[in-house]
């Protein structure tokens, strides 16, 4: 935007206020706004001559004369009030520095003075929800013509009011609290009492008040900001020259004028590049003022304003319509496609990939094999470390050595490492690095959740036993860990149990030496939280702080010795632009007619020398510390903690908020973010980074924007601050201050099983607090048997529920149901529920078993128990479907095993587990058997799933406590071979085990055999009789052969076996971590890992496991063992150049037909994605065709929908074809799919359109010649198709008969929506499809409106439109009726909206969506969708957001507004209407409990300013000029004691005078001798204000008495005292000012004789001696105990030290205290006198032993010198006040302030209403219908008549149900009177047939429309100016369509009966 278009809008968004203004300061200059005034005010005199607008332009001339940047210049305005009186006219000032306008007139019989606010308060705009009504003049004073040519008057008042106008005044800003301390806040305006008080009172002091006519003015204010230095509010100069214009001009003139000014500004230049809606608002304002002015108002005014108004609405009519006239299709390029041309594709890449083929070689070629580990080793005496930890097939055996590192040596590290200062660092680390990665593997595992925090709890232990060895004082305080939630842990071993003990143990003894509570080491700041404790104790924390004070006393006197120098340089600059004058430059004006005038010199060196002054800055100096010592003391703490204590409480927070997942009890966000670690003065001492530290949401003085202070006005106390930031404890991660913790239920529910979604009524009876254990009752369990599962018996369910009650019970309620089974043991909900009980720990007791199992030490109990297991394995040992029930029996053995102390008990369990063992084997044999014997490919995996579940429930009878596991696998070569048979198993159904329809229960199994694995792995792989029997019983070819070696690391072991071949081995390695047995490197029966997880291996086989073997295939590796569907199997790895993926090799044949897979990218964007995503591509190695066989049908050679591609032998392209050629699909390159992809991508994507050429079904060719073809053209997505034949252009619609596509894609409305297709019939309706999709929309420059994008779906994937009708006789689309397609509708309705109507709906976008949503068919929804719910929501958002800022106060307003979009389109409507409909769904919501809750989702907007954007034109009476009568007064007398030279006093006195002004002189201190009588200039000053103005008088004081009676301009002084007496910081008394002004009236007030000469007077010595003052003196001046005869004092025999020192100090002071009180007698009784002389002290016994009397004496002296020279300074202020005390006392009397309100106006009409339209005679409607059909197509009979029964019966039934509306009733009640005269009625019709009826039917048709047109044509000017002269003063809102939207709809809507 150039430096004009900026200026231009700035004029505008001052003037016209629309309704997007800036949020930051953006004032158009002085000059600018009075010259456009001017020059619309030349232009204007034109138009509409008059004598009064001569006059105003010279008083805007004489106001552009006396500014000077927009400040009055002195000398100019001097001048100018020297003519005034005989010259006449008037100046117009602006007092910019204390919000101020001034108009200065001639009244011919006086000078007139009219004062006024200009800006209001911001908290004044926002009390007011639309209009400040103010009322101008505040005040008016008449100075007569003879004062006003008094000497001095004109200069004196010049002089005030220029520099009033630069110079702000202290105290006269509003004040904000900062810090505890008040300072100014300059972004609020200035309160101008300097002008309509102090000036004012001045000016009545030698004038006399009037009353004018004053004038009310409804005024539009907002102060808007974001994020900026200052706000934007209007512009105080418009408002000051429209006051100055309005109180000069009659009413209607002026009016008038401001309408004139604003079309001109509409008309210049630089309009046109603005937005289209700012011109509309611009057009909207100016029409509304011509409806608000007088009929009377002059025609060519109105003809000027019109005219321009006419073309800007012509100007925005073009716009639109080249924005609705979309470019025309180019349709007639489809003749010319040539579709069998179009029918080959070349396909480069896929003629190279099958050369490849056909030279491809054996692959079999085996290479030394060495396997790669990606296990982790942990050294014991080193802390681990997982930075190399990799998710990948080791990640949970990696864990659990880390858990197993943590449980065996930790303890021993910590001990070894406590005293290390980064201990608790490298612990904290491994801590979050551990529970990151956990939490990525045992998400959703309770048990493995468990062990993780487990080993959490064991970290913090350490961690937090190395922080308290390093700082001890940690100890005091609570951590606020709570282990409640350790209850709900599952921890099936014994080990895990002790540890859990041992956690406990240490957390109790802990807490029993805590003194402080958490909350003091946490958030809390105190004198006894940590960082104020440790601070006490630091000699260093200590340190610091008195470095930082220092460094901070030494800025700050830097800072002050800084104001000082600017101060000078600010004296300077003024008194340098008081010796010169301002500079002019001759201009010519008027060329033609030679006319010149002087304007001022911009580079004036005058004014620049008060300009920069004025912009003399200088930065605070913020002191470094907070105000409070605990503050002070964790500050200093903060910036230098002790390393270990800032990692302990980072892990504290990081174990309390990630692991325990506590929140916070507060969640309010902070307002800024201002961390100590950035703090600009603190940070150098030192900084911390981590996660908790201070911050403060207050900013720093440093980074507010009063951060510079103007020097003019500044005072140290104004430029030296306290500490602005107040600091709390802050946590970074969490974005909120740190607070109390709230623990969720997060972590006890992620530790307990999950039961399936049709379970979860029982999910409540396993989740067990510990302090809830007791809740769930069989009781509560009866109560809920309505909750049954479906699945499930209510006696299951009961039984099922009842065996967690109570962790005492729970065990025995297990053994009822072993002996007694009520519950179904195959279900997974049986399994976790009793798996729940046997592996929670609950509360803990003195066993290490706890509370919950101590039935396991009972051996008895635990005898029993074994035996009923015994039993129950017997009943399912023959039924493999009881799997799960055997995965519970041996959990709970295992269990026992566990927990169990007797060896009695121990032996048994092991022995039901080699039971087990055995079973599960069995049963894995059996479903062996079973899989090889079916041939369906499904039932298989089926058995093979299931085989593998069992080989892990084998697995898990292994996994017990270690001691046993060791004897088991270590000894036992039976058992262990089982386990190696069940590891290979495992590894064979890896595909099986991780499928997603994997189970809880074998998704627990499979971690657990991961976990044991890992714990056996060196006691198996020591066990060599066991490795070689269980493989060679998983493959019959194994033969022990070499011994088992370690092949690379711990896991992988490898040997050779014998194959019975002389000299032939193979290698084979086992991998005891998981079972993979690979022969020479591959995996035995089974594909490499690799090949099974490429997607081309899923897309043809899924999950499916295929056994293998070497494949003879020239480029293959393996072949199937087994036909797979049929076909004959082999497998390959292949690449191609350029490529880093390898491509899998599939070649598969069935009855001699060899075909091989294709990779698919070779037809990626050479055919439609359908065609190469959703197919798979086998290409005949034996005749050359590529099949396009579906992937859901991709082994079926016969399959219908296969395509296949066939090379065309003459042009070596190919072609896809189905049905022997009949059709063909087109390559996306070719001519005939771009062609018609360009017409239909406003729906779809290229890849997404199929264009397939079809023989024509509906023409036909010549004879012999060839059949023509025609295009079918789909959209699978959308199932959207089109035919295009040869040689047409119309593209036909398969789904919308009759319907083509359209050339003329313009609808008539939704302008810049890019993603519509319009398809209509011929000369018929016309129907629109809309994509649907997420939405974007984005402003686009080169049509300067906005462009709305509807994404479309992705290949492959469903997409919806919508359709609309093109209502062209109502002016509407429509749409199928949903609720969702109206919401859509009116969304894009909204993001389109134009500023005019569009031609289709006569409405604008944003008002057909309001109508939309005001619609009854919206507001008659029954629910609300997901997908509703979220066009409401985007439709809400489109509202702006509206805030005051700060949010605590009412003062500014941030508007978040969309830049994508015009303001017009950003209605509040859709906010409020959203709202609505939300409300309505909320309440309906009752009768639909089973729908989720509505989530209103939307940022918060202040609804008072909500409701003010939207009826800003409410009046509200807020005064917004109110003068303080009490600084009036004071101004008043101070300016008339002058002037009136009043000899006596206006306030009474005390007595004693002298006194009184000792006590307030002598705040002073120091005053300079009577030698230096200089004084302050006598005249106006803003510092007189301020707080140093009383110090600065008292130290003048001898000198302003002496100098006052010689000031010549007494009008100088009178402002000078003025001021002075509205003083509100260190005012001065009445006392002080009376004898100020008495020193200029009275003669004798400056002949009193001044004090003797001295340097200066010391005034805060006091004035007389004092013998205690000089008895303190003296004392200080004895010589030290040790130097006095009391030193020698002899020691009594056995005196303790301490006793024998007080007494020699007794001593002392006894024997010195009669010679000090002596001497201060002796000198004190010499008073008065000037020198005194030494006390004899001869009769005193050792005087001189204790004092020094010549010391004495030299401080004495000066002493009494200084109190001598304060005392004849008394005696002068006694002289003062023995003149002014026999003074009599008469008050000046004030004249009362006459009130200044102006009459109310009647209110004006300022819009058009629907109703206005139809006030007069209605218009006259044609009644016959030319070409209608009458009478006489009908064929009348005479019949029988008679009842109607039927009908009877139905009117009776709807008058029963229609009692409850009277709408229903009316309806009934007519319909009965029809019934009744049909009854009557003996007369029956039929329609005549005869020839030509359908013609007839049409004619009728055609003429009913063109009578409804002829209707409509006669209502519509009905309703406009011109044909309606009652209109014509609105003739201006019609002109720019600003009306009532008048369409059909818009007559309909009148025929409501609301109407």
């Amino acid at each position: 935007m150039s430096m004009m278009d900026a200026s231009h809008r700035s004029l505008v968004n001052h003037i016209f206020l629309p309704p997007q203004l800036p949020q930051s300061l953006d004032d158009p200059p002085f000059d600018v706004l009075l010259r456009n005034t001017s020059e619309a005010l030349a232009a204007f005199k034109l138009v509409r001559p008059d004598t009064t607008l001569t006059q105003l332009g010279q008083m805007l001339k004489n106001t552009q004369d006396v500014h000077s940047n927009g400040q009055v210049n002195e000398e100019k305005f001097a001048e100018l009030l020297g003519a005034l009186p005989w010259k006449g006219g008037s100046v117009v000032l602006h007092i910019s520095a204390q919000n101020a306008g001034i108009i200065v007139s001639n009244t011919m019989s006086a000078i007139r003075f009219e004062v006024f606010e200009l800006s209001p308060l911001n908290e004044h705009v926002y009390k007011a929800t639309g209009r400040l009504r103010r009322s101008f003049p505040g005040s008016a004073v008449d100075v007569d013509f003879a004062v006003f040519k008094e000497s001095g008057f004109a200069a004196a008042t010049a002089h005030t009011l220029a520099k009033m106008s630069h110079q702000a005044a202290p105290g006269m800003q509003p004040q904000i609290r900062k810090a505890g301390e008040l300072v100014d806040e300059d972004r609020d305006t200035a309160d101008p009492a300097m002008v309509s008080e102090v000036f004012m009172g001045f000016l009545r002091s030698v004038g006399r008040s009037v009353q004018v006519t004053a004038i009310s003015k409804n005024t539009r204010e907002e102060v808007m900001w974001n994020d900026a230095r200052s706000p934007w509010r209007r512009s105080p100069v418009w408002l000051m020259l429209r006051v100055s214009l309005q109180l000069k001009l009659p009413h209607d003139l002026y009016k008038e004028f401001v309408t004139f000014m604003m079309s001109q500004l509409l008309k210049t230049p630089a309009s046109p590049g603005l937005s289209s809606d700012l011109r509309y608002a611009m057009m909207a304002k100016i029409a509304r003022r011509l409806l608000k002015l007088s009929p009377t108002m002059n025609a060519q005014v109105v003809q000027c304003v019109q005219t321009i108004l006419q073309d800007t609405t012509a100007a925005l009519d073009k716009q639109r319509r080249r924005l609705q006239a979309r470019k025309p299709l180019d349709l007639l390029q489809l003749r010319s496609l040539n579709f069998e041309q179009d029918e080959l594709t070349a396909i480069p890449a896929l003629d190279e990939y099958l050369k490849s083929i056909a030279a491809r070689q054996s692959s079999q070629q085996f290479t030394d094999f060495q396997p790669v580990s990606g296990l982790i080793a942990f050294r014991p005496q080193v802390l681990p470390d997982l930075s190399r930890f990799c998710h990948d097939d080791y990640a949970n055996q990696n864990l659990l050595a880390f858990e197993t590192w943590v449980t065996s040596y930790l303890k021993n590290w910590s001990t070894a490492h406590k005293s290390d200062a980064d201990a608790c660092k490298v612990l904290g680390k491994l801590m979050k690095s551990y529970h990151s990665l956990a939490c990525q593997q045992y998400t959703g595992n309770p048990e493995a959740t468990s062990v993780c925090h487990l080993t959490i709890l064991q970290l913090w232990v350490a961690l937090d036993t190395c922080a308290l060895h390093l700082c001890p004082l940690l100890g005091d305080y609570d951590t606020g860990l709570s282990l409640d939630w350790t209850h709900n842990l599952l921890l099936p071993s014994r080990d895990q149990i002790e540890r859990l003990s041992e956690v406990e143990a240490y957390f109790r003894c802990r807490y029993a030496k805590i003194t402080h509570p958490s909350c003091e080491i946490l958030y809390e700041i105190s004198s006894g939280c940590f960082g104020a404790s440790y601070f006490d104790q630091s000699v260093e924390l200590k340190s610091l702080l008195a470095t930082i004070q220092t460094q901070g006393a030494q800025e700050k006197a830097a800072k002050v010795r800084e104001l000082a120098g600017l101060k000078t340089q600010y004296d300077r600059l003024r008194e340098l632009g008081a010796e010169i004058h301002c500079t002019f430059v001759e201009v010519v004006v008027d060329s033609e007619n030679d006319i010149r005038e002087d304007r001022h010199n911009p580079h004036c060196l005058k004014c620049d020398y008060a300009d920069r002054a004025a912009k003399l800055r200088i930065a605070v100096h913020e002191w470094p510390l907070p105000s409070t010592l605990p503050h002070q003391k964790v500050v200093v703490f903060e910036l230098q903690p002790p390393s270990c204590f800032v990692h302990w409480r980072d892990s504290l927070i990081f174990l309390l908020t990630k692991v325990l997942e506590a929140v916070y009890c507060t969640k309010e966000r902070v307002r800024a973010e201002n961390p100590l670690s950035e703090d600009q003065q603190l940070s150098r001492y030192g900084k911390t980074s981590l996660r908790i530290g201070l911050l403060s949401q207050n900013k720093p003085h440093l980074r507010t924007h009063w951060k510079c202070v103007q020097v003019a006005t500044a005072t140290p106390r104004d430029v030296c601050l306290a500490s602005g930031l107040d600091y709390k404890y802050y946590d970074n991660d969490a974005n909120v201050f740190s607070d109390e913790f709230n623990f969720t239920e997060k972590v006890p529910l992620a530790c307990t099983y999950t039961l399936p979604s049709r379970s979860t009524a029982l999910q409540k009876y396993i989740y067990r607090r510990a302090q809830s254990a007791g809740d769930t009752t069989p009781n509560n369990v009866i109560a809920s048997l309505s909750e049954c599962p479906d699945h499930m018996s209510l006696d299951e369910y009961k039984k099922l529920s009842i065996i967690p009650y109570g962790f005492n019970l729970q065990w025995s309620n297990l053994l009822v149901q072993l002996g007694f089974p009520a519950i179904n043991l195959k279900n997974v909900e049986s399994t976790l529920v009793l798996l729940q009980c046997i592996y929670q720990v609950g509360p803990a007791s003195e066993d290490f078993r706890r509370i919950g199992h101590s039935f396991c030490g009972n051996d008895e109990s635990a005898t029993t128990l074994l035996e009923e297991l015994r039993i129950a394995l017997q009943r399912i040992k023959q039924n493999w479907e009881s799997s799960q029930a055997l995965s519970i029996f041996i959990s709970i053995a295992s269990r026992l095993l566990s927990l169990s102390a007797s060896q009695v008990v121990q032996k048994a369990c092991v022995a039901y587990l080699e039971d087990a063992r055995t079973t599960a084997l069995e049963w894995i044999h059996d479903l062996q058997g079973k899989a090889q014997q079916v041939t369906a490919h499904d039932e298989r995996v089926e058995y093979l799933t299931k085989r593998a579940e069992v080989a892990l429930i084998c697995i898990d009878s292994f996994n017990v406590d270690d001691t046993p596991l060791a004897t088991i696998v270590g000894t036992s070569t039976e058992h262990s071979s089982i386990l190696v048979q069940c590891m290979i198993i495992m590894q064979e159904g890896r595909q099986f085990l991780s499928a997603p329809s994997t189970g809880p229960a074998t998704r627990l199994l499979l971690l657990r055999a991961q976990r044991l694995l890992y714990r056996c792995r060196n006691t198996l792989a020591s066990n060599r009789p066991a490795l070689d029997d269980g493989i060679s019983k998983s493959w019959s070819g194994f033969q022990s052969g070499s011994q088992w070696t370690k092949a690379g690391s711990d896991h992988w072991l490898t040997t050779c076996t014998k194959t019975g071949v002389s000299g032939v081995t193979l290698r084979v390695h086992f991998n005891i971590l998981d079972g993979e047995l690979l022969v020479n490197s591959l995996p035995l029966g089974r594909l490499p890992r690799n090949y099974e997880e490429h997607a081309s291996y899923r897309t043809l086989f899924g999950h499916s496991a295929i056994e293998v073997m070497p494949s003879a295939v020239p480029g293959m590796d393996f072949a199937a063992k087994r036909a797979f569907s049929g076909h004959q199997v082999h497998f390959g790895m292949g690449t191609r150049p350029a490529l880093a993926t390898k491509d899998l090799l599939v070649q598969a044949s069935q009855d001699g037909k060899r075909l091989e897979l294709l990779p698919p990218d070779l037809f990626e964007y050479i055919f439609p994605a359908a065609f190469v995503k959703e197919h798979v591509h086998w290409y005949g190695l034996d005749d050359g065709v590529v099949y396009f066989r579906p992937s859901e049908d991709l082994w079926n050679g016969s399959c219908p929908r296969t395509w296949n591609l066939v090379l065309d032998p003459q042009s070596t392209k190919w072609r896809l074809i189905k049905d022997a050629g009949s059709q063909v699909v087109l390559g996306l390159a070719s001519d005939s799919s771009k062609a018609v992809s360009l017409i239909l991508s406003p729906l779809a994507e290229e890849v997404s359109i199929h264009v397939i050429s079809l023989s024509s079904s509906t023409r036909t060719s010549g004879v012999g010649a060839p059949a023509l073809r025609e295009l079918e053209i789909e959209i699978p997505g959308l199932q959207l198709g089109f035919i295009l034949q040869a040689a047409q252009s119309k593209l036909r619609s398969k789904q919308f008969p009759k319907m083509i596509v359209a050339r003329d894609q313009s609808v008539g409305t939704l302008l810049g929506l890019e993603n519509k297709l319009l398809l209509r019939q011929n000369h018929g309706p016309r129907l629109l499809l809309i994509l649907h999709g997420p939405i974007t929309y984005r402003h686009s420059i080169k049509s300067n409106h906005v462009s709305v994008t509807i994404h479309k779906a992705a290949p492959c994937s469903a997409g919806r439109f919508h359709t609309f009708c093109v209502d062209e006789c109502l002016g509407r689309l429509t749409g199928n009726g949903s609720l969702q397609s109206k919401l859509f509708l009116a969304y894009l309705h909204s993001l389109t909206s134009y500023c005019l109507p569009d031609s289709l709906t006569s409405r604008t976008g944003t008002e057909q969506a309001l109508s939309i949503l005001r619609s009854a068919e919206v507001q008659s929804f029954d629910r609300l969708t997901e997908e509703n719910v979220k066009v409401l929501h985007q439709m809400m958002a489109l509202t702006p957001v509206r805030r005051h800022y700060p949010l605590n106060e009412r003062v500014m307003q941030t508007v978040s507004w969309s830049s994508g979009l015009g303001f017009l389109a950003q209605h509040g409507g859709f906010r409020i209407e959203v709202e609505s409909i939300f409300d309505q769904a909320q309440r309906s919501s009752m009768f639909y409990p089973d729908m989720p809750p509505l989530v209103l989702e939307l940022r918060e907007s202040d609804a008072d300013l909500m409701r003010r954007s939207s009826i800003r034109h409410a009046m509200v009476n807020i005064l917004g000029f109110e003068a303080n009568l009490v600084k009036m007064h004071q101004s008043f007398t101070m300016s008339a004691f002058v002037y009136q030279q009043k000899q006596d006093l206006n306030w009474s006195v005390p007595s004693d005078v002298a006194s009184n002004l000792w006590n307030a002189i002598a705040l002073t201190k120091i005053m300079p001798g009577p030698h230096d009588l200089r004084h302050p200039k006598v005249e106006y000053d803003a510092s007189l204000m301020g707080a140093s103005s009383a110090a600065s008088i008292y130290q003048s004081w001898m000198g302003l008495i002496q100098g006052l009676c010689a000031v010549t301009n007494k009008f100088s002084l009178m402002m000078w005292l003025s001021t002075l007496a509205c003083s509100t910081v260190n005012a001065l008394n009445t006392n002080v000012l009376q004898i100020l002004a008495l020193s200029h009236t009275r003669a004798n007030m400056p002949v009193v004789s001044l004090p003797p000469a001295c340097d200066s007077f010391r005034l805060g010595l006091s004035k007389g001696a004092s013998e205690t003052e000089l008895r303190t003196a003296v004392a200080a001046l004895c010589v030290p105990l040790t130097s006095s005869p009391d030193a020698t004092l002899i020691r009594r025999q056995n005196e303790k030290t301490g006793a024998y020192t007080r007494r020699r100090q007794q001593e002392f002071e006894s024997n010195s205290a009669p010679i000090i009180n002596y001497i201060a007698w002796a000198l004190s009784v010499q008073w008065p006198c000037q020198v005194p002389v030494s006390p004899n002290v001869s009769g005193l016994h050792n005087a001189s032993a204790y004092i020094n009397l010549d010391r004495v004496m030299t401080m004495a002296k000066p002493k009494f010198k200084a109190w001598f020279e304060n005392l004849q300074f008394y005696r002068y202020l006694e002289r003062i006040g023995r003149i002014v005390t026999i003074l009599p006392v008469t008050t000046i009397s004030v004249p009362s302030m006459p009130s200044l309100y102006p009459s109310r106006t009647p209110s004006s009409v300022t819009h058009i209403k629907q109703q206005d339209l139809f006030l007069g005679a209605g218009p006259s409607i044609p009644d016959d219908i030319t070409g209608a059909i009458g009478a006489e197509l009908l064929d009348l009979w005479t019949g029988a008549g008679g009842s109607k029964v039927q009908l009877q019966t139905l009117i009776d039934k709807l008058e029963i149900s229609a009692t409850g509306s009277k709408y229903e009733q009316a309806y009934v009640a007519n319909l009965r009177d029809s019934a009744l005269k049909l009854q009557v009625s003996t007369v029956e019709c039929g329609l005549v047939k005869r020839d030509g009826l359908q013609r007839d039917l049409d004619i009728h048709l055609d003429a009913c429309r063109k009578y409804v047109a002829l209707i409509y044509g006669t209502l519509t000017p009905a309703v406009s100016p011109g044909t309606r002269p009652e209109l014509d003063y609105a003739t201006a809102l019609w002109s720019i369509k600003h009306w009532p939207r008048v369409s059909p709809t818009f007559f309909l809507e009148q025929l409501s009966q609301l109407r």
